[in-house]
C-alpha cells in the first residue's frame, strides 16, 4: 500500500491528474485505517473538499464517496448525501450507474447499523429500497434490501427474527458471494452486541 501511495503520488506530480491525488490520498488514509492510527486531516480535507466543491457528479465522484466512507464522520455522510440525493436518484436509473448507487447506500447503511443510529438506518434503508435496479443485479440486491430490512427492524425493536437472517444468509452463501456471507454475519454480530436482543 505504501508503494502504492508513492507511485500514485509521483504520478500527480508529473502529470497533475486530480485522480492520481485521489488514489495517493485514499492510500495514505487507508495506510491509518489498517494501522488504527489517526486519519491525516490534510488527507480527509482534500477528499472532503473536492466532493464539497464538485457541482456535477458523474461516475468517478459517485465511487470516490463510496470509497471515502470509512474515512468521513457521520455529519460529512450526511452532508455529501444530502447534497448529491437528487443527482444519486437520476443514477439510479440508468443503467450503467445504479448498481454503484445500491452499493453506496449499502455502504452508507453498514456505516449506521455499526453506529446503531436507529434514525439514519431507517432512512438510508428507505432510501436502498427504492434504489433496486432493474438490472441483472437484482436478485442479489433484493436478498440484500432484505437482509438490511431484518437488521434495522432488530435495532429499531429488539428483537430478532432469527431464522429470516439465516435463510437470507444462506441465500448470500448460495450466490457464491463467501466474502459477502462473512459481512454479513459479522454484521449481524455487531447488531447483536449493540443491542439487548430478543431473539424469536
Amino acid at each position: 500500500m505504501k508503494e502504492l501511495k508513492m507511485c500514485t503520488e509521483r504520478d500527480y506530480n508529473i502529470t497533475h491528474q486530480i485522480k492520481y491525488l485521489h488514489y495517493s490520498t485514499l492510500c495514505d488514509l487507508t495506510i491509518s485505517y489498517i494501522s488504527k492510527e489517526p486519519a491525516n486531516p490534510k488527507s480527509l480535507n482534500i477528499l472532503k473538499k473536492y466532493l464539497l466543491d464538485c457541482e456535477e457528479w458523474t461516475y468517478y465522484e459517485l465511487v470516490l464517496f463510496t470509497n471515502s466512507l470509512d474515512f468521513f464522520p457521520e455529519e460529512l455522510i450526511l452532508l455529501l448525501y444530502k447534497r448529491t440525493r437528487k443527482k444519486l436518484e437520476v443514477f439510479s436509473h440508468l443503467r450503467k450507474y445504479s448498481n454503484e448507487v445500491f452499493a453506496l447506500l449499502s455502504n452508507i447503511l453498514v456505516v449506521f447499523i455499526n453506529k446503531n443510529d436507529s434514525a439514519n438506518c431507517t432512512f438510508f434503508y428507505n432510501e436502498l429500497k427504492n434504489s433496486i435496479s432493474e438490472t441483472n443485479n437484482k436478485m442479489y440486491e433484493k436478498v440484500m434490501a432484505d437482509f438490511f430490512k431484518e437488521l434495522v427492524i432488530t435495532i429499531n425493536t429488539k428483537e430478532m427474527k432469527e431464522q429470516n437472517v439465516r435463510k437470507i444468509i444462506s441465500l448470500v452463501t448460495s450466490l457464491d458471494m463467501p466474502i459477502k456471507t462473512i459481512q454479513c454475519q459479522s454484521l449481524v454480530q455487531t447488531v447483536k452486541a449493540n443491542n439487548q436482543i430478543h431473539i424469536l
